[in-house]
């Protein structure tokens, strides 16, 4: 119990930092970013990107959170380790936010 707050407290205290910084700043990490979402289209895979949870779009990475996969549940870790894949970005969002909060 204790563990899953820590986490919920972690995930909260970054989506605060990161919407107070830049609220209108996008954590994108690719060339390839498209600049609204409608443009963008591919296969989305959630995936362990040096230790953080993080999006790839066609196999480059698209966005690396700061959410470390090791506070994940174990059977969260060995999916995201194989790669979550999603064929549209509304589906990628939700499954980014569960893992992420």
């Amino acid at each position: 119990m204790k563990r899953l707050i820590l986490i919920t407290g972690v995930l909260l205290l970054g989506y605060v930092v990161l919407t107070a910084t830049e609220p209108n700043a996008q954590p994108v990490l690719s060339d390839k970013a498209p600049t609204s979402a409608s443009t963008v289209s591919g296969l989305y895979t959630l995936t362990d990107y040096d230790g953080r949870v993080a999006v790839m779009l066609d196999g480059a990475l698209y966005l690396q959170t700061d959410v470390p996969v090791s506070l994940l549940p174990k059977a969260d870790r060995i999916r995201l380790h194989n790669g979550v894949t999603f064929y549209s970005l509304d589906e990628m969002k939700r499954a980014l936010e569960d893992y992420c909060g």
